[in-house]
């Protein structure tokens, strides 16, 4: 049977594949068009979730809920800032599953 951290491991693995498939499955000019200009784009939403992969596993590997302050907040922004076409952002959630 496997722990608790394996099986969040898989479950990530598996999460990002498919929102991988579903990436390149949408036209590109799906990939950064907003729902009414309000909504967030394909390319934001994957570059979160890429983003939280890595906050997930610190979080499974040491058991504990590392700080989320303004320090935190800007380099999640900066971490978004250096993954901005879709081709990068699926590397960060690749990598964060690894």
């Amino acid at each position: 049977m496997p722990t608790v951290i394996e099986l969040a491991a898989k479950m990530n693995r598996e999460a990002a594949d498919a929102l991988t498939n579903l990436a390149h499955a949408t036209r590109e000019d799906k990939v950064t068009w907003k729902p009414l200009d309000n909504g967030r784009t394909m390319l934001d939403q994957i570059q979160e979730c890429g983003g939280l992969n890595f906050f997930g596993a610190k979080i499974l590997q040491t058991r504990t809920m590392p700080p989320f302050d303004e320090a935190a907040r800007q380099r999640f922004e900066q971490m978004k800032a250096e993954n901005d076409t879709l081709e990068k952002a699926l590397n960060l959630l690749k990598s964060g599953t690894d």
